[in-house]
């Protein structure tokens, strides 16, 4: 018994050793002994470790990291192989904020919609990441899908066309400049004003890259002051997210990119977590930081491409900042209620019947005294305040990656939400009324397609039937955190067509 009170005066002793070279406080939880440090705001947390893996992760603000796929955590310290993050824990002599202690949704039930395949030549293997431009490049009438190339491939951006049917082929006919691509996000506008669809990319650790086309295929570089990787610049802004959109008002797309912090860039200084460059014609100008674009984190553009949302990746005192822009100008929207230190995976925005006022749609987590929860809750503006309708709330960590907007249905004015999660299921959410939604039946994921991650997704119609098809993008990673099964085929494309129960 000594012997073993000995041992415990010294393992005491040497917490209280390392303690004392630090500034925060560090305790043992009465749970399992390991140390809990103490917060400057009181709150206890343990740290955790995450290996640094290239592409894993990416710098959302100067302390905070989104880890891929499971979420945004805080950084306590780092080294060379690991980052040590911390896992707040629950208090259990304070109250907890009644929000946090919301009951599951359950809405009501509906089996109004059903799905189909309309992916025809789409692949079925391959890491499809992370976002993707559906545009008519060919100038045939159809959309296509614009991507990337898969992850790990090394090659040339690829264009799947269509017909309108569901039928899809690789344009074999298309020529791009001989630079260096690789996966990321996509974006399509004729950024020339020639009436052809151009197109542009957000690459991993490669930068921005503009191209210019035409029906036929052939694309010509139109980069002129992006930050690209070149042997004489060996660092660029990383991203896997870009838009285009009309930032100034003048009538020309401009793109807004997602900062991932990987690669700083010392020649330009980018350190916003959004990063806009404006067209103009014959080269690209970067505008000065803007305060909302400082810390941004997601993004989101209406169907109408008039309105523009960005949001931080959490949300300080349970107030959620939208910051919305219109008609190149700053419309900023403070949104309470929230859990405290709520994390924020997934924005969509709308424009609401009357045209006047917006709809939005937020995914986050948060953890309370009973662990993690996932939620959706869509926010609406009536009366002058904001009202937040929830739409899931559950137990666990492993929620949304992307959700958007889609009309579902001929006739009325109702925005349906349509949500992918982080495990490749597609959950379907039917507005009933202004205010109330039910719960459709979800798209499962198929055994061929089980362990790989959601990573895009868009609503579009493809056919001109006037309802929207889903588009959605698939691809495989193993995980320091998560006990899913390995993908096996590596990820894919898929493309589900909606049709009215009878």
């Amino acid at each position: 018994m000594k012997a073993l009170s000995y041992l415990r005066f010294l393992s005491l002793l040497a917490v209280w050793a390392i303690v004392a070279g630090c500034q925060q406080t560090a305790l043992l939880d009465p749970q399992d002994g390991n140390p809990v440090e103490l917060n400057a705001d009181g709150r206890r947390y343990r740290v955790e470790r995450l290996e640094k893996k290239p592409g894993g992760y990416a710098w959302v603000s100067e302390s905070m990291i989104r880890y891929y796929p499971h979420g945004i955590y805080e950084v306590a310290r780092q080294d060379d192989r690991f980052f040590y993050v911390k896992q707040y824990l629950p208090e259990a002599t304070k109250s907890v904020p009644a929000d946090s202690l919301r009951e599951p949704v359950a809405l009501p039930a509906s089996k109004h919609f059903r799905w189909g395949s309309f992916d025809n030549g789409l692949p079925r293997r391959g890491q499809w990441r992370d976002n993707f431009a559906v545009t008519d490049v060919n100038r045939d009438g159809f959309p296509d899908l614009i991507f990337t190339p898969a992850r790990k491939t090394l090659g040339y951006p690829v264009i799947f066309l269509g017909n309108g049917r569901g039928d899809w082929s690789r344009w074999a006919e298309a020529s791009f400049p001989q630079i260096a691509f690789d996966y990321g996000g996509a974006a399509a506008a004729d950024f020339n004003a020639d009436g052809h669809q151009d197109i542009a990319f957000g690459m991993h650790l490669l930068g921005v890259t503009a191209l210019t086309g035409n029906s036929r295929g052939e694309f010509r570089d139109y980069s002129i002051d992006l930050p690209r990787k070149t042997r004489a610049d060996p660092q660029a802004l990383s991203s896997r997210k870009i838009v285009a959109y009309d930032w100034d008002g003048d009538g020309r797309p401009d793109l807004l990119v997602q900062n991932e912090r990987l690669g700083a860039d010392p020649t330009r200084s980018i350190s916003d977590g959004m990063v806009v460059y404006l067209n103009r014609t014959d080269k690209w100008v970067r505008t000065p930081s803007e305060k909302p674009l400082v810390t941004a984190a997601l993004i989101a553009v209406d169907r109408s491409a008039k309105r523009l949302a960005v949001i931080d990746a959490s949300a300080p005192e349970g107030k959620l900042k939208i910051n919305e822009r219109v008609s190149g100008r700053w419309v900023v929207h403070d949104v309470p209620g929230f859990t405290g230190g709520a994390q924020f995976t997934a924005l969509a925005i709308t424009n609401t019947v009357d045209g006047n006022s917006p709809a939005f749609a937020v995914a986050y987590r948060a953890h309370n005294a009973s662990g993690w929860w996932s939620y959706i809750d869509i926010i609406l503006q009536r009366d002058g305040t904001w009202k937040r309708l929830p739409l899931h709330a559950a137990p666990g960590a492993q929620g949304t990656q992307v959700m958007d907007f889609a009309r579902l249905r001929s006739g009325g004015d109702f925005y349906d939400l349509v949500s992918l999660l982080v495990n490749g299921q597609i959950d379907v959410y039917r507005q009933a009324s202004d205010s109330t939604y039910s719960k459709d039946q979800s798209i499962s994921v198929p055994d061929w397609r089980a362990g790989c991650q959601g990573y895009g997704m868009q609503v579009r119609d493809l056919d001109g039937d006037g309802i929207d098809e889903l588009i959605a993008a698939y691809a495989g990673e193993s995980t320091a955190l998560s006990k899913q099964p390995e993908c096996v085929s590596g990820g894919a494309i898929q493309i589900y067509k909606v049709s009215l129960q009878q």
